[in-house]
């Protein structure tokens, strides 16, 4: 429910909001959305490595590995 959440909190912060639904509030995906973030790159660090070097790779690395 995050559209819905984020217009609840911005009508409680006295902002004018409209919510557009297809169905009813709170049907499909924002009722069943994961809404899961994925950390990671189209390509594999190695071949990061390989075309931009250690000093871009490592950091993407180290952000990829902690969640960042």
């Amino acid at each position: 429910y995050t559209g819905l959440s984020a217009g609840i909190a911005l009508a409680e912060a006295g902002k004018r909001v409209v919510i557009l639904e297809q169905s009813s509030v709170g049907w499909g995906a924002s009722g069943r959305n994961g809404g899961q973030i994925v950390h990671s790159y189209s390509r594999d660090l190695d071949v990061i490595e390989a075309k931009h070097g250690p000093a871009v790779a490592e950091p993407l690395g180290r952000m990829m590995f902690e969640g960042a």
